[in-house]
């Protein structure tokens, strides 16, 4: 099974667009609407995701809480996607999961352009792995932005791929540039 793992706070503006990707590629799309404030949920809903509610814990949350909702057995294929992505095609999906076989690894980042930055492996929310590697990091544990880190921990070979054409809408775009500041102050510390 393909299972796409989405957590998303207030993205109704672009989880429309994340959800028909996923679902042009996964056999499931789970969105985990952690604490938004608008119609993200119901978006997703409309668009074919299911949904599960979270209480604005944080991502590593929401994907602990998705993952128990999938359902995932030995073998299953998991992607993980952010849910403000612009630009994002089940063939960049498609790729990741191929780049990862092909490199007998156990996760694919992809790296995107986000604020005229490419963004790291370590930060980058976008990955194909196997269900080995998110059983290793629900393991390790985390809150927040630590995510990425324990993913990064609990991977045994990881390769990345560059994915064309995709970005994120900017922090300073969903809060304004104060709070933007803040909170990508907050994101850095924990995920690294």
């Amino acid at each position: 099974m393909r299972a796409v793992l989405i957590a998303a706070r207030n993205e109704e503006r672009t989880i429309a667009g994340v959800v028909n990707a996923a679902m042009g590629w996964g056999d499931i799309v789970i969105v985990a609407n952690d604490g938004s404030e608008d119609q993200t949920g119901t978006m997703a809903a409309r668009y074919g995701a299911q949904v599960i509610n979270t209480l604005g814990g944080g991502k590593f949350h929401a994907i602990a809480e998705a993952q128990k909702r999938a359902g995932l057995k030995n073998g299953d294929i998991i992607c993980l996607l952010d849910g403000d992505l612009l630009g994002v095609l089940p063939q960049h999906i498609a790729a990741m999961e191929a780049r990862m076989i092909f490199a007998q690894a156990d996760m694919c980042v992809g790296l995107i352009n986000w604020e005229q930055v490419i963004i790291t492996s370590s930060k980058s929310g976008q990955r194909v792995l196997t269900k080995a590697v998110l059983d290793r990091t629900m393991a390790i544990g985390g809150s927040g932005y630590g995510l990425e880190k324990a993913l990064e921990a609990a991977s045994a070979k990881r390769v990345q791929l560059y994915l064309d054409g995709i970005t994120h809408r900017t922090k300073s775009q969903k809060v304004g540039p104060l709070k933007a500041v803040s909170q990508w102050w907050k994101m850095v510390k924990e995920a690294t």
